[in-house]
């Protein structure tokens, strides 16, 4: 009743039915709102109100638990999983996939790499350097597939097409995905190391992946290599492009303009673990060195010149035995 007592008789109410199941629909739909939201900056803060929810569902499901109310067990225990649910799913916080809809990152992102990565002409234009490579792949691999992780608007798989390759791509992002599928690309909605993890061992030509690592924790990329290493067949290409953090305008500015890359990874690192994780022949190769040079005067400065001017992005190249 309104001052808090339990009811002071057992009569069935169907309407204390209606209010429970109100009750029930609003907590549901505050579960399913609150995992659509960004991560809350509170989140203790946050639980207090669907815990009370809980709280209040257990009383209020008590006080109908006499001899002739029986029937109403099922949705108090209903209440029960129902709020549980909604207190376990804000404890988790909002999935990735559910703040980029809810924020429109994905929209975000392709805008971010038009302004800061290049043009398609710039970008493809650059990734002719990989085609030598490519075509270094034995004949007899070059009928299976090859695979672009996180392949963005699709300029590498316009080459790959052009040179006669079976290309497909992966890519999060759903309009990078629709940009690339109105090209005539073939393009998967996925996150790279789930993709791999569906594919056969030894059933891939090469896998490609374009300023992607960056945006991986540690433990993801060496799970990444790992993944790329089995789907290869024998003499397969890996090839991993990066930003260069030994350019220090890279690491110190142009790297940051992308705040979905979660660190810089020097190159010896990178081709470390490529090795490591079983590839053979791996080396490094320079990219886009900057097109101004520093001076003291009429002088040029060497030192400065290497760690402001030089490579922009590296790639590591490696292949399976």
């Amino acid at each position: 009743d309104a001052d808090g007592q339990p009811p002071r008789h057992a009569e069935f109410d169907p309407s204390r039915v209606d209010r429970l199941a109100a009750l029930l629909k609003s907590a549901d739909q505050y579960a399913a709102i609150g995992s659509a939201m960004p991560p809350l900056a509170n989140v203790g803060g946050a639980l207090r109100y669907p815990a009370r929810l809980v709280a209040r569902a257990v009383l209020y499901g008590a006080r109908f638990l006499t001899d002739r109310q029986a029937q109403l067990n099922v949705v108090v225990l209903h209440a029960l999983r129902v709020l549980t649910d909604a207190v376990a799913r804000l404890e988790r916080g909002a999935s990735a996939e559910d703040r980029a809809d809810a924020l429109g990152l994905d929209l975000l992102q392709a805008g971010l790499m038009e302004e800061f990565r290049g043009s398609r002409a710039v970008v493809s234009e650059r990734l002719r350097v990989y085609l030598p490579l490519m075509r270094e792949i034995e004949a007899g691999a070059r009928a299976l597939p090859v695979v672009d992780l996180g392949c963005g608007r699709g300029e590498w798989l316009e080459l790959l097409r052009e040179d006669g390759w079976p290309a497909r791509g992966v890519d999060a992002n759903r309009v990078f995905v629709e940009q690339c599928r109105a090209r005539g690309l073939v393009v998967t909605r996925d996150e790279a190391l789930a993709h791999l993890r569906g594919l056969p061992g030894s059933s891939l030509a090469a896998v490609t992946a374009f300023h992607l690592v960056e945006h991986l924790h540690f433990e993801t990329l060496v799970e990444l290599i790992d993944e790329i290493v089995r789907v290869l067949c024998p003499g397969g290409l890996m090839i991993l492009e990066t930003p260069d953090p030994a350019n220090l305008r890279v690491a110190g500015f142009s790297f940051h303009c992308d705040p979905s890359h979660h660190h810089p990874i020097p190159s010896p690192l990178l081709k470390f673990v490529a090795a490591a994780r079983g590839l053979h022949g791996v080396y490094v190769l320079p990219l886009h060195p900057s097109d101004s040079t520093p001076t003291d005067g009429d002088q040029p400065v060497p030192a400065l010149s290497e760690h402001f001017d030089g490579p922009q992005d590296y790639a590591v190249v490696g292949r399976k035995a």
